[in-house]
């Protein structure tokens, strides 16, 4: 249903069906004090980030404060029980329409493309990333000249390929 209670000291996980870029928006009913654990995977089992949130006391909203890579969330609660309602995830990408298209009569590379195109658009937010949270700190421009190559394909879109050079010229 709609609604999950989450027993002190016990944990849940939410599986939103594949891993995406994005934020945790989560209403829930808890008394004052009680905290709230949020951990972000990809996998059941490895956890990228973590998030701590304590009640104010009744029914509130809360979204996560930063972008994570997420497939599954996993819940727990302390200090008391919280009941949450509709748990979502808010996506996030850098704005593209899908314009690139591939399709043959191997299976494998059609599922190849269309895995490609949503990993680079996950990749994509206010610049290239090599993964949904991560840059290397002074920039690989190798990368960027593939993503930016497997960008126009998929999206046609090229402003982050300009601000790429751009930044590139700086460093």
């Amino acid at each position: 249903g709609d609604v999950l209670l989450v027993a002190s000291g016990e944990s849940f996980t939410i599986d939103f069906g594949r891993v995406m870029a994005g934020f945790e928006l989560i209403e829930l009913e808890a008394l004052k004090g009680v905290e709230l654990a949020l951990d972000f995977l990809e996998t059941p089992e490895l956890a990228h980030s973590h998030e701590l949130y304590i009640s104010g006391g009744g029914r509130r909203r809360f979204r996560s404060f930063n972008l994570n890579s997420f497939r599954f969330l996993r819940v727990s609660a302390r200090g008391g029980n919280v009941k949450l309602f509709r748990p979502r995830a808010i996506f996030s990408s850098y704005p593209v329409l899908w314009r690139g298209a591939f399709t043959c009569s191997d299976a494998s590379l059609n599922s190849t493309w269309e895995i490609g195109r949503y990993v680079t658009q996950i990749c994509m937010q206010t610049c290239h990333l090599d993964s949904p949270l991560h840059q290397e700190e002074l920039g690989c421009t190798g990368d960027y000249l593939i993503e930016a190559a497997i960008n126009y394909v998929c999206f046609g879109e090229t402003a982050l390929a300009a601000a790429d050079i751009e930044r590139t010229a700086r460093l």
